[in-house]
Formats: C-alpha cells, structure tokens, sequence
C-alpha cells in the first residue's frame, strides 16, 4: 500500500499507475531504445512550454510499431515531472498520503470483510487440491489470465485477439474457458455423468458457484468442485 510521489526509473519503475511499467507495456519499444537505464528526469527537460520529453530511438519505427508509440506516447504524455522534488514515500490507504494506525486498521478489515463475503474464494480454497491448481483458479475467478483481451487492456499490441481454438470470438476468460464451440461440450459431457442439463454462466466465479451447487454437500460434491478445477 505504500507509493512513492516520483519513482526514478523511466522503463523499469510503476511510475504511471502503479500497476505496470513501461518496460512490460512496451517490450519491442524497450528493445530499440537508446535510454534503457536512464531516469525520468534524464528523459527530458522543463521548457517554456512545460516538460518536453527527449526520446532517442537506435532506429527508425517500423510501420507496424508506429501505433504501439502512439499509444507509448498518449501514457506518457501529460505527466507532471517534478526535477527538484525529492522522494517520499506515500500512503496510498488514505487521501492525505499520511500513515496512520486507524488508515491501516480500516485497509485490513475491509479486505478481510471482502474476502470473507466472496464465496467463491472461500469455497476454492477448502478444496483439497495441489497450491499449483488452486493458485491458477484464484487468478481465473479475479480475471489475471494473460488473456488476449486482458493483455489488449494493459496496451499490449496484438495482431489478432481472437480465441485461438475457434478463432470467432476475442480470447478472453469466460469465452475460452467455459463457451468456446471447442471448450463447451467437455462441460456437456461432465454434466451428463451426473444426469443434470443447465445452463452454464459466462462469468468464472459464477460458473464455479453454480457447478458446486449441482451436488449436495458432501464428499461427492467435493470431488465435483475439484473437477472444475481439472476441467479449467
């Protein structure tokens, strides 16, 4: 929770919105820049206009890059660099940056109240299962697959998003997981083991709410959740 007013290095730093760095945004950019190691404030200077970026290339775009630097360009540009401003660090649970216990005990218990109240979570991690499957579901139900359309979101470029099994819809979660023309007849074929037919949701943690509750509780429906798992 904790974030700093002005991280240093330009590519490597979560400088822009704290989730993501350049570096990760832009890989083919990185590769031909001149500035790898260079610091923000070594990426430009402060002009009459405002702060005006300097960005040296080894060489020429290609056509096909040019619309990665626009978008390159559209994250960087309009951000306020302070050169003379040093370091601190900021709170980010609280609107005045300031640490406090009460800001800290607040953060804790609304996210273990919001861990508590989603059942899918609860539900998957009482699943006897090896960490390596239960770790890949977790990031399934909270939609952080590098998907196609996830990666399309973080500006990755991508020449085609489409589902690589049907190559009809855009590859995201719940189409490539659970309603792919390719992936949606295992899900019939489970479903007729146990003799049920209905309709299954599109989103994950509901279609691995609404799977568990096919079976009474049990050891038997037990075993069905960790087919899901199997099946995903």
């Amino acid at each position: 929770m904790w974030g700093q007013h002005k991280i240093l290095g330009f590519w490597e730093d979560m400088w822009l919105d704290g989730e993501t760095s350049l570096v990760t945004k832009y890989p083919r950019l990185f590769l031909i820049s001149c500035q790898q190691n260079n610091l923000i404030q070594q990426m430009g200077g402060h002009k009459e206009g405002g702060w005006e970026w300097n960005l040296s290339w080894r060489r020429q775009l290609f056509e096909n890059e040019i619309p990665m630097a626009v978008n390159f360009l559209q994250d960087i540009e309009g951000k306020t660099i302070h050169t003379q401003r040093r370091d601190e660090w900021e709170w980010m649970a609280d609107p005045s940056g300031r640490y406090t216990a009460q800001s800290a005990y607040n953060w804790m218990r609304k996210t273990a109240v919001e861990g508590i109240q989603d059942q899918a979570f609860e539900e998957l991690w009482r699943l006897k299962v090896p960490l390596k499957y239960g770790v890949f579901a977790w990031r399934l139900l909270r939609n952080r697959l590098p998907t196609k359309a996830n990666l399309h979101r973080r500006q990755v470029q991508l020449m085609d998003r489409r589902c690589l099994f049907c190559t009809n819809m855009e590859e995201e979660a719940g189409h490539m997981f659970f309603h792919c023309s390719k992936v949606i007849p295992i899900w019939w074929e489970t479903l007729s083991w146990v003799k049920k037919s209905t309709a299954l949701p599109y989103d994950p943690r509901h279609h691995f709410l609404h799977h568990g509750s096919i079976l009474n509780e049990g050891t038997r429906a037990n075993r069905w959740k960790c087919w899901w798992l199997a099946v995903t």
